[in-house]
């Protein structure tokens, strides 16, 4: 007697995660550069292919950009693999116009079209 299986077909989706790293250091004056590494995984079905853009601002309460401050920027085309990742080390400038306080490093990616945004519970402090 042969058996029956059912066979299960998921449309094809894209489903980028985000894990952002800590500013390294931690401590900032006005005008100095840090380092925040981002990573950016592919939890789809499909390869991720076209463009990844990251956009880094401050943020006070982890979730709104403060004051329409942008850190830092990256824009290329990338392949991020079904199950796999890609990280990204961007270099962060504290401008003049940041006001000393502490903030959360507020990470927007675009990939191929999905976005994403996400944060890390670790602040930094411009002194």
């Amino acid at each position: 007697m042969a058996s029956v299986q059912t066979v299960q077909i998921a449309a094809p989706f894209l489903q980028p995660q985000l894990t952002v790293g800590i500013v390294k250091p931690d401590h900032l004056n006005p005008g100095t550069t840090a380092v925040l590494s981002v990573t950016v995984a592919n939890a789809g079905n499909i390869d991720a292919v076209g463009l990844l853009q990251i956009t880094v601002n401050p943020s006070i309460d982890g979730g709104t950009p403060f004051g329409g401050i942008a850190l830092a920027g990256l824009s290329r085309r990338v392949r991020i693999r079904t199950g796999k990742s890609a990280t990204f080390r961007l270099r962060i400038k504290t401008p003049a116009a940041l006001i000393p306080g502490r903030y959360f490093p507020l990470v927007s990616v675009s990939l191929a079209g999905v976005d994403i945004t996400g944060v890390n519970a670790n602040e930094f402090a411009v002194i």
